[in-house]
């Protein structure tokens, strides 16, 4: 007997829609906003801060930081990586509070968290205590903040959960779409620095009004029909072939996507793309993540959540990096890269729910997080050696398509009595 958790979009093509339990029919999106629309609000807040510890944000100060410490390109990158690296493995230990503290506290916590590491980052004197700011923004904005919105998220029932997802990852987008151009004026007018103490009052006084305001979290769900809820270990969860099974395609978008983004002028120069043809296509990107998000949402909640065929467009678009000359392949591939990069975060951890259950959703959680954190402070590296070396975007495309068809290929295990834990 197969996982519910993997029927239509994990190979089945005749698979029936995911029943609410009893006789309730599926909630509208005016209930789902009517009954848990401040959870949801609140996760989508939470979202959008985490934009301050995120890639895109940070780099905007990176030129005048490698100035005023006198550190070259690949200097402030090893620094960068290796907080992001150590934030991830933190992670995974401090992402279970989530499962025996309250929202409001943990988030609470994060904001403060990241308040004092953008002071410190703002007046850093030394390297060692600029790569302890890093870390502390990697740890309280890309790490918890985000840990904690898509967590508290996922709590929220069945047949709901998905489009609930689908949501509160839009606060990802908007913070992508909205904050860097604040950023950017901010700098403008008055220098990096001012722009890290605005971070930092703006982190302490949503911290403030959080611990006033915030919701409670929604109370753990038991696991519906086919997912596990027995409680789990760290070590227990490492050894476990449904997490095993699911750990290549947790890694691949993260990692693979940070490589593109990271290296996207040296990719653009070596296929021929302008500058405007390159911003036409990241807008591209976060509109298709936009639309992928949502549509991933409704699909998790309609069918289950979705293990395998989010991971193809991402390995069309490496199969077709080489390919991709001028604006249109630019805007081609960026695409594709969008679809993946949009319902990635939403079907990843509704996966997680629907196997797992959601009572220590917090601590399984945070092992996937730190996954996808390490595995995104690799890569940016990993292929800088390939293009530093001259090998061209042809081996690198083909190593990330297929190994995101090994990891598509490999969830086919979660349907299996063996690793689903179902009896056959």
């Amino acid at each position: 007997m197969s996982d519910p958790a993997v029927r239509i979009l994990a190979g089945s093509g005749n698979a029936a829609p995911r029943q609410i339990s009893g006789n309730r029919a599926p909630m509208t999106a005016l209930d789902l906003f009517r009954e848990h629309g401040k959870v949801v609000g609140f996760a989508f807040l939470l979202a959008f801060l985490s934009s301050f510890g995120q890639t895109y944000f940070i780099a905007l100060s990176i030129p005048d930081i490698r100035h005023l410490h006198e550190l070259s390109h690949a200097e402030v990158g090893m620094l960068f990586a290796g907080a992001t690296m150590a934030s991830g493995l933190l992670l995974s230990w401090l992402g279970a509070a989530l499962d025996h503290r309250a929202l409001r506290h943990v988030a609470a916590a994060s904001l403060l968290g990241l308040g004092l590491a953008s002071l410190a980052l703002a007046g850093a004197p030394s390297v060692i205590a600029l790569t302890l700011a890093f870390f502390g923004l990697r740890l309280c904005g890309q790490g918890l903040l985000s840990h904690a919105a898509i967590t508290s998220t996922a709590r929220l029932p069945h047949g709901i959960r998905g489009r609930a997802l689908g949501i509160t990852t839009l606060g990802f987008q908007a913070g992508t779409a909205i904050l860097p151009a604040i950023a950017g004026w901010i700098i403008g007018a008055s220098g990096w620095v001012s722009l890290w103490h605005a971070t930092a009052a703006a982190s302490v006084g949503c911290a403030v009004l959080i611990l006033l305001h915030g919701p409670r979290p929604a109370e753990p769900t038991p696991a519906a029909p086919g997912e596990a809820g027995a409680s789990i270990t760290r070590l227990a969860l490492a050894g476990d072939p449904r997490f095993l099974a699911l750990l290549p395609a947790m890694m691949g978008p993260p990692a693979i996507v940070t490589g593109y983004f990271f290296h996207q002028r040296a990719i653009g120069d070596l296929l021929g793309w302008s500058l405007e043809s390159l911003a036409l296509a990241v807008a591209v990107t976060a509109l298709t993540s936009v639309a992928s998000s949502v549509l991933a949402g409704s699909l998790i909640d309609r069918f289950g959540a979705v293990t395998r065929l989010y991971l193809l467009p991402l390995a069309c678009a490496s199969a077709l990096l080489p390919a991709a000359t001028g604006s249109f392949g630019a805007v081609g591939l960026f695409l594709l890269i969008g679809v993946t990069s949009g319902s990635s975060n939403a079907i990843v951890t509704a996966t997680l729910a629907e196997l797992y259950g959601t009572r220590q959703l917090g601590l399984v959680r945070a092992q996937a997080g730190t996954v996808m954190i390490v595995s995104s402070a690799i890569t940016p590296g990993l292929m800088g050696f390939g293009l530093d070396r001259g090998w061209g975007l042809a081996p690198i495309g083909t190593v990330a398509c297929l190994f995101l068809l090994a990891a598509s290929a490999l969830t086919l295990c979660l349907a299996r009595p063996a690793c689903a834990g179902q009896p056959s």
